[in-house]
C-alpha cells in the first residue's frame, strides 16, 4: 500500500493547482485566442446571421457559409485586420478564462478522484470535468459578452453600433445595462460540455490508435481531428444560445426576446428547426467548421506547450525505488521484500553479511550459491 506521503507527492505533481500551471494555461490562452481570432470572429457572425432563418433544406451544409463570412470580412475594407476585432477582449479571455479554468478543473478533479495513481471512473472524470468548465465559463462571461458585441456590431447598422472603444469601455457599460451575467448559464454549460466531452473520448482513441500505428509523431493530431468534432458538435448548440443572448436588443414593446437560456433553445427549435418547413436541428450548429477550426488549432497548441512545459513529471522523482516484473524460484532479489526468507534467514545465521547486494540462486533443497 502506498504512504501517504506518496500520495500527497503524486497528488501534487499531477492533480493540484499550481501558480506553474497557471502560468502555462494563460500562456496557452493567450497564443491560442489571438492565433484563432479569425475563427472564433467568423463563428460568431455566422451564429448571429442565422438568427430567425430556416436552413432551407435538410443537409448539415445548409445555413450560413462560414467561407462566405471569412470573405466578406476581408472584401468590406477592413481587410485581414477586420478578423482581429476585439482583440483587447481576447487577450483579457486569455489570461482570465485559462486561468479559472485551470484552478476550478484541477480542484474538482482533485476532489473527486482520491487516488492519483491512476484516472477516476468515466462518470467520475465526466463530471468533475463538467463542473470545472462550467464554473470557469461562468466567471468568464463578462469577458465573453463584450468580446461578442464588439464582433457584432460590423453586422448593425451605424445607429445601433455600441462602438466599444476598448474593453474596459464595452465591461462598464455593459455593467450599467446590468448585463454582466446574461447569458451565463449557456456560458458555463458551453464550456463545461466541452471540456467533460473530449476528456476521456481522447484518451480512449489514443490508446485505441497507439495499439495499431505505435508511438507515431502524427497520432496525437491525427486523434484530435475526432476529439475535436465531437466537442465541437456537444458545445456549439449551448454557444449559439450564449451568443444570441450576449447580443440581443430590445423589441419596440420593451421586451427582450430571449427570457433566458431555455428560453433562448425553445424558441430555436420551434422557429428555426422545424422539419416540415425545411429545417432541422442543424440550425444549432451554424459555424461549425470555424468553430472546429479555432477548436482543433487550440488544442493542437495546448499538447505541444503542455509537453514542453511538464517534460519533468515524466522523469521520476525521489520517490522511484527498483522493482522486478518477474523473478522464479529465487530468492534475495529485493532486500526488503517480506517474503525474502531466504536471505532474512541467511542474515540471522550469520553466514554472510548484508548490504552488498547479491542475487542467490537455488541449486538444491539445502544448498546455495551467491552470484
Amino acid at each position: 500500500m502506498p504512504t501517504q506521503q506518496q500520495i500527497e507527492y503524486y497528488r501534487q505533481k499531477h492533480q493540484k493547482f499550481s501558480t506553474f500551471k497557471m502560468k502555462v494555461s494563460c500562456l496557452i490562452g493567450v497564443v491560442s485566442n489571438i492565433v484563432t481570432a479569425p475563427f472564433e470572429l467568423v463563428k460568431v457572425r455566422s451564429q448571429l446571421l442565422q438568427e430567425g432563418r430556416r436552413l432551407h433544406g435538410y443537409g448539415a451544409q445548409r445555413g450560413v457559409p462560414s467561407i462566405r463570412v471569412f470573405y466578406e470580412v476581408i472584401d468590406s475594407g477592413v481587410g485581414l485586420r477586420g478578423l482581429f476585432a476585439g482583440y483587447d477582449s481576447l487577450l483579457i479571455r486569455g489570461l482570465w478564462g485559462s486561468s479559472w479554468r485551470t484552478y476550478f478543473w484541477c480542484y474538482f478533479y482533485n476532489y473527486y478522484n482520491q487516488d492519483p495513481r491512476r484516472a477516476p471512473h468515466l462518470p467520475v472524470g465526466t463530471w468533475a470535468s463538467f463542473l470545472g468548465g462550467y464554473c470557469a465559463g461562468f466567471i468568464t462571461n463578462p469577458v465573453d459578452i463584450v468580446y461578442n458585441r464588439q464582433v457584432a456590431d460590423a453586422l448593425y447598422p451605424k445607429e445601433m453600433h455600441r462602438n466599444y472603444s476598448s474593453f474596459v469601455h464595452g465591461l462598464t457599460s455593459v455593467h450599467a445595462e446590468g448585463a454582466i451575467f446574461r447569458g451565463a448559464v449557456a456560458s458555463g454549460i458551453s464550456a463545461g460540455v466541452s471540456l467533460s466531452s473530449m476528456n476521456y473520448f481522447y484518451d480512449y482513441m489514443k490508446e485505441l490508435l497507439y495499439f495499431w500505428f505505435g508511438p507515431t509523431q502524427w497520432l496525437r493530431p491525427l486523434v484530435l481531428i475526432p476529439t475535436a468534432i465531437l466537442g465541437t458538435g456537444l458545445y456549439l448548440p449551448f454557444d449559439n444560445v450564449k451568443v444570441r443572448l450576449h447580443t440581443m436588443r430590445s423589441l419596440p414593446n420593451g421586451e427582450m426576446p430571449y427570457k433566458g437560456c431555455f428560453d433562448a433553445i425553445s424558441k430555436i427549435v420551434k422557429y428555426e428547426c422545424q422539419m416540415n418547413k425545411l429545417s432541422n436541428l442543424f440550425a444549432f450548429l451554424n459555424g461549425f467548421s470555424a468553430a472546429f477550426s479555432k477548436l482543433y488549432v487550440s488544442l493542437l497548441i495546448g499538447i505541444y506547450a503542455t509537453d514542453y512545459a511538464f517534460q519533468q513529471n515524466y522523469k521520476e522523482g525521489e520517490l522511484w525505488e527498483g522493482a522486478n516484473v518477474f523473478y522464479g524460484p529465487q530468492k534475495g532479489m529485493i532486500p526488503h521484500d517480506p517474503d525474502n526468507n531466504f536471505e532474512v534467514n541467511m542474515h540471522k545465521t550469520g553466514e554472510f553479511t548484508l548490504p552488498e547486494r547479491r542475487i542467490f540462486l537455488k541449486l538444491g533443497s539445502d544448498t546455495y550459491v551467491s552470484k
